[in-house]
């Protein structure tokens, strides 16, 4: 029996739906002394929060009420607008505090704790997201009924239930009715547990249904304008890296990424690429930036092929500019990157990143009628294309008179710039300075590998620079961190943080052929297995700081999979090396963790499997005059499964004619 039905029959109205939330004078609570830049922005809500810990569990207990978890982040807009309307509002605050224990959870914090109970809503047939909501039963940890975002009383067009009516009639059933309440826990765990590990498969993902996987990750394919859906698009970067490298996507995971970095997702402006896309053509994003999507950014731009090299090239040295502009943290001599950017600012979703037309009129008042014309045209600024005001994007500038390139590129050089020094001056959306070890990683390798791509340098000493910086912060004591806050280590390191930086230690090797990089990445691989091996997998958290169940991550989301990142690595490392130990390993995971149900939803085993296999890899230093023949092969070369540039032992040396021949065979 489902208790929503319950909580939807005692009904309790608190305002209608065109009264506003009552705000109340700052107060202070338990989350003033915390670390979290997310737990001290609800510092002053009068709604008496904890933080996760034995002592909030045990004071529900004793009082016999539920826990009420809250799970956001700081750059998160909807977390920002259910505190407005919600936990900032007397009202709504009393009867939080009269009724559950209320606990808030920075999910970039502890990803374990969002990861599981995330879960609980794909148990009950919902979807994910921030802010999330979650009633549990404090005795058991186990939740009983879960959302995301919800409102401080009945949202009549959308059927959405209020927070307070929710609240009360969760608080009433609890008391009276536990064991409903038991019911709906016992009915929900059972479908976390499914959904926490990978099931045993006769049927291995393998380079015999690799094709046909592809082509059912091509099934949801937006034709028109690239990505997946028809809808709210995310940059699905996890799928692009492995499509790219696939006969049946390559040309789409192309055409994606041009789409991208030439709509609104991508900051024309001042570089790096927003969350996710409010629409279909990418042209309206939603504002926040987070620092490991500009990570997986870099990764893509690093496989374009050649004809797209001047678009790409510039996007990805606009990011690596942005990050080192923007988001960059010092931490004793290294340059690490924060979390995120905020989605708003002056109170505004998008406030920092728009133009009002009489703003950019002004801005461009020195140029003549012509040329503020084709400017605006070509980064589509008049008339707004957003409500009142334009956000800066070139795809829906493609028209068949487009002006000389050459004159085109002065214009936007200079109007850009003219643009960015006037956007200077308004006030930035806030930063969550933590330092997480995960995102960074995924930097790293992004620079490295986009570095190696367009023969930059510059981007590869910078990507070098951020693989010491790591390790030198992060690996320098026995109990390994999660991120850095405030100059502190923070927490305990999670699967996805040492599995990424066993990658960008491997990927540096490659740059590099120091050995010492293939040595930290052997090691990290070691501890991984010795501190999250099961029969099933690898685990996100330690034994120690699993809560409720261990999840074993195996499908790509925004984020690729943690065991599928361990299963890439392992099969580099076999490649290079030749060493059996990281062949056993890696058919003892593969058996785990690739079974060919949900297949699709697993591209970064899809591209372990296609390097276990052999496609083809380059060993070579960098630079070389092997190097040099691979980038001149362009499209070949990037579309080629898996490329990668690495050290020399374990290699035979070979011809160029041969070399130029095993990258043609598998050009797409």
């Amino acid at each position: 029996m489902y208790v929503y039905k319950h909580f939807m029959a005692i009904h309790v109205p608190l305002l209608h739906d065109n009264q506003q939330p009552k705000r109340m004078l700052p107060k202070t609570n338990l989350l003033k002394s915390s670390l979290s830049k997310y737990l001290q922005e609800h510092a002053a809500n009068p709604v008496h929060w904890r933080e996760w810990s034995d002592a909030a569990i045990d004071e529900a207990k004793a009082l016999n009420r539920p826990i009420f978890l809250s799970v956001g982040y700081s750059s998160c807009h909807w977390c920002h607008v259910m505190a407005k309307e919600s936990f900032e509002n007397d009202h709504v605050a009393k009867v939080l505090n009269d009724n559950v224990v209320a606990v808030k959870v920075d999910r970039e914090e502890l990803p374990s704790i969002d990861e599981v109970y995330q879960m609980s809503l794909h148990a009950q047939g919902k979807q994910g997201g921030w802010p999330l909501s979650v009633f549990l039963d404090p005795k058991t940890l186990r939740p009983f009924y879960g959302a995301t975002y919800l409102p401080p009383f009945p949202n009549s067009f959308t059927g959405a239930p209020g927070l307070v009516s929710l609240v009360e009639a969760i608080s009433k059933l609890y008391r009276e009715s536990p064991d409903e309440i038991e019911d709906a826990c016992e009915s929900i765990a059972g479908r976390m547990e499914i959904l926490s590990a990978p099931t045993a498969s006769p049927d291995l993902i393998s380079t015999e249904n690799i094709a046909s996987i592809s082509e059912d990750m091509m099934s949801s394919a937006d034709p028109v304008w690239g990505g997946f859906g028809r809808g709210m698009k995310f940059p699905q970067t996890p799928m692009l890296l492995h499509l790219i490298h696939s006969e049946a996507g390559h040309d789409h995971a192309v055409a994606t990424a041009l789409h991208m970095i030439s709509g609104g997702i991508y900051d024309h402006i001042g570089g790096g690429i927003y969350r996710y896309a409010t629409r279909a053509d990418w042209n309206v994003p939603h504002f926040e930036k987070m620092a490991d999507d500009q990570g997986r950014l870099l990764q893509v731009l690093a496989r374009m092929p050649e004809p797209d090299r001047d678009a790409c090239m510039h996007a990805a040295g606009g990011t690596i500019d942005f990050l080192h502009d923007v988001m960059a943290v010092p931490y004793h001599g290294a340059t690490l990157f924060a979390a995120s950017l905020d989605a708003d600012s002056e109170g505004k979703e998008g406030q920092y990143y728009t133009w009002a037309p009489i703003e950019t009129h002004d801005v461009l008042a020195g140029w003549s009628e012509a040329d503020a014309t084709d400017f605006c045209k070509e980064l589509d600024l008049m008339p707004p294309n957003w409500g009142e005001v334009s956000v800066p994007r070139r795809n829906a500038a493609d028209h068949p008179d487009r002006m000389p390139s050459k004159r085109m590129s002065d214009l936007l050089a200079s109007g850009i710039a003219l643009l960015k020094e006037r956007r200077s001056q308004r006030s930035p959306p806030e930063r969550d300075d933590k330092v997480i070890l995960a995102w960074n990683a995924q930097i790293a390798t992004g620079m490295l590998q986009a570095g190696m791509r367009y023969s930059e340098p510059g981007w590869v000493t910078k990507g070098l620079a951020l693989v010491d910086g790591l390790l030198a912060s992060f690996c320098s004591d026995d109990d390994m961190p999660h991120m850095i806050v405030d100059g502190q280590p923070s927490g305990h390191a999670f699967l996805d943080d040492l599995a990424l930086l066993s990658e960008a230690c491997l990927v540096a090797y490659g740059a590099t052929a120091d050995e010492r990089y293939l040595k930290q990445c052997t090691n990290l691989v070691h501890r991984l297995f010795a501190d999250h091996a099961r029969d099933n997998g690898l685990t996100q958290a330690p034994a120690a700081h699993t809560v409720l169940l261990p999840t074993v991550p195996v499908h790509d989301a925004a984020q690729p999979a943690a065991n599928g990142i361990v299963l890439l690595v392992l099969a580099r490392l076999f490649s290079i090396t030749a060493e059996p130990e990281w062949q056993k390993l890696y058919a003892k995971l593969h058996t785990a963790i690739a079974g060919a149900r949900d297949a699709a939803a697993k591209p970064t085993i899809l591209r372990a499997v296609r390097v276990m296999a052999g496609m083809p890899v380059v060993h070579c230093p960098v630079p070389s005059r092997v190097t040099e023949i691979a980038m001149a092969a362009g499209a070949d070369v990037i579309s080629a499964p898996e490329l990668s540039v690495c050290g020399t032992q374990g290699c035979q040396t070979a011809t160029e004619e041969t070399i130029e021949g095993v990258l043609g065979a598998y050009s797409w």
